[in-house]
Parts: C-alpha cells; sequence; structure tokens
C-alpha cells in the first residue's frame, strides 16, 4: 500500500492557516507515523508557506 500525506499546515477555528510552520515536535510526530504505516511506500508534501524548509527538516529527521 501507498501511503500519501498532505500537510497544509494548523487549523485554527475550522480553518487551515498556510502560514503555519512546522515544529520540530510536529515534524517528529509525522515521522513516527509515515515510519509506523509504511516508510518505504509513503510521500510527505508539504503545502505550506514554509513548505521548503519543513520538507528539508522533515528529511533531516526521517534520516535518523
Amino acid at each position: 500500500m501507498i501511503n500519501y500525506y498532505r500537510l497544509h499546515g494548523a487549523y485554527q477555528e475550522g480553518r487551515i492557516i498556510y502560514k503555519h510552520k512546522y515544529s520540530e515536535e510536529e515534524l517528529r510526530a509525522i515521522a513516527k507515523k509515515v515510519k509506523e504505516w509504511n516508510e518505504a511506500e509513503s510521500y510527505v508534501y508539504f503545502n505550506n508557506v514554509y513548505m521548503c524548509d519543513d520538507a528539508k527538516r522533515f528529511i533531516q529527521i526521517l534520516a535518523f
């Protein structure tokens, strides 16, 4: 099975906040879920203002 995660940012009062920068803690929690579900067949797409920075930090977390 292939898993696809699309991360838009944070939810606040029922709205998506695209200007959200994921914290280290949030990225670690996402990495844990990805590793538990099927790391080899998972794709994570960051769709927020800080997507490049968040994705780079996420890759570093997954490497350990």
